[in-house]
């Protein structure tokens, strides 16, 4: 129901948006805050409107304190704001962020002025929250059709980029209010390992309850049209016992999934 709501609002505002901005050729976003200590800086971000096409291109301009740069962000046709963070609160610096969604998925662009440069610190995606944590981190999340899981993004200071913490098992998480258990409508087994020679640790049958914990998101020998359906998922039986299979060889065996809309 959480996610309805969410889906509804996105829905909302981009509507909104889209109708106010599609009066103007441009939209202008200028505003002051301290970006290097307490020195005041002017901002100004100019986003490109397609007088043809009805929309805006993605194409944009930052400007802080006369130090141009020329970008470019997808979605940039939906709902967007621009604001400062902190990064690093141990540093002297406040960042610029510019968040733009069109669906479920936000991107996000960050710079840092540093009074004679204006760096791009990288892009992020998000399908929702985003928790800047002052200490160098970003935490996001993900959607993967059905379930959420947690990324972080790490501040390399080297060359001075957020770069996505690389990983292949996660946490499956659901949405609010969903317990997690699938009902068995057609026989199936799960394995020890991620792989169907190893030993078999469940016979499920139907009417059979389960509940999916983990998920392998490595592509690793995946012949099917989408290789998500090869992703490999750690599957919890009803005396806790815990084995693995690949998504294609269960999601039509199984009611209760709870896929997006």
């Amino acid at each position: 129901m959480k996610k309805i709501y969410f889906l509804l609002f996105v829905i909302f505002l981009t509507s909104f948006f889209c109708n106010v901005f599609a009066q103007k050729k441009s939209f202008d976003s200028t505003f002051s805050d301290n970006l290097i200590g307490k020195k005041l800086s002017e901002i100004r971000i100019i986003f490109e409107y397609d007088e043809k096409e009805k929309f805006f291109n993605g194409n944009y301009t930052i400007d802080v304190d006369g130090m141009k740069q020329t970008d470019y962000i997808d979605d940039l046709s939906g709902y967007f704001e621009i604001k400062t963070i902190d990064v690093d609160k141990k540093d002297m610096y406040r960042e610029i962020i510019i968040a733009a969604t069109i669906e479920v998925e936000w991107t996000y662009k960050i710079f840092r002025y540093t009074g004679d440069k204006l760096l791009d610190l990288g892009e992020l995606y998000s399908a929702g929250k985003i928790d800047i944590t002052g200490d160098g981190k970003i935490k996001t999340d993900g959607w993967m059709g059905f379930w959420t899981y947690d990324n972080d993004y790490i501040f390399n200071k080297e060359n001075n980029k957020f770069e996505i913490v690389g990983r292949f098992e996660y946490d499956v998480k659901f949405y609010e209010g969903f317990d997690g258990e699938i009902t068995v409508k057609k026989k199936f087994k799960t394995y020890k390992e991620r792989d169907i020679k190893s030993p078999v640790i469940t016979n499920f049958k139907i009417g059979d309850k389960i509940k999916i914990l983990k998920a392998y998101t490595k592509y690793e020998n995946c012949s099917e049209d989408y290789e998500d359906y090869c992703f490999w998922y750690l599957i919890e039986d009803k005396n806790g016992k815990r084995g693995w299979l690949q998504l294609k060889d269960f999601w039509q065996k199984v009611d209760g999934i709870p896929w997006a809309g």
